[in-house]
């Protein structure tokens, strides 16, 4: 996701570029389980700064269901906009002063934007911190570990702890 930028650091304030992305997950990231390729836009707008990236992607990937660990297939969805800073400045070509605490993204010296990092970013904060399978998944059984979508399991029910008799009659007095 590198974008050749030059002409947009020398030129005014506000102009613009537009591209369509299509890439592989796994250029991103090779932990991203992605199924089909990143998509999206990239528009480009030119700061007194530097650069401010406006980026929509979206993509499906694979994830462990949190409660039976079968694949579970999640559409992610992002949108972001970041400032990119040129480390040379592209008139005179000399190194800018950038604060070494800086947690900027930054334009190389031969003036490409990478969004790769930031996009890599947003895409796994989109992630569900708890993705599921289908929304009624049963998960797996604490004892033995079958799996409880494909049926009930052998297991004996646990005892029921006697401190907690009185509220247990309770509800058997309904």
């Amino acid at each position: 996701m590198l974008f050749n930028v030059a002409q947009l650091l020398v030129g005014p304030v506000g102009a613009t570029r537009h591209y369509e992305l299509n890439q592989k997950g796994t250029d991103l990231d090779p932990e991203l389980d992605a199924i089909q390729p990143v998509t999206g836009t990239v528009d480009l707008l030119r700061t007194a700064a530097g650069v401010l990236a406006h980026v929509v992607l979206h993509t499906r990937v694979r994830l462990p269901c949190a409660r039976c660990l079968q694949d579970s297939i999640v559409d992610v969805d992002t949108e972001f906009d970041e400032e990119f800073l040129p480390l040379v400045n592209p008139r005179t070509g000399e190194l800018t002063q950038i604060a070494p605490d800086s947690d900027a993204f930054f334009i190389d010296e031969q003036n490409l934007l990478d969004v790769g990092e930031a996009a890599r970013q947003y895409i796994f904060l989109a992630l569900p911190m708890q993705p599921l399978c289908r929304p009624d998944c049963a998960g797996l059984c604490i004892q033995c570990g079958q799996d409880l979508n494909e049926g009930p399991c052998q297991c004996l029910p646990e005892p029921v702890d006697d401190r907690w008799m009185a509220l247990a009659q309770l509800l058997t007095d309904q």
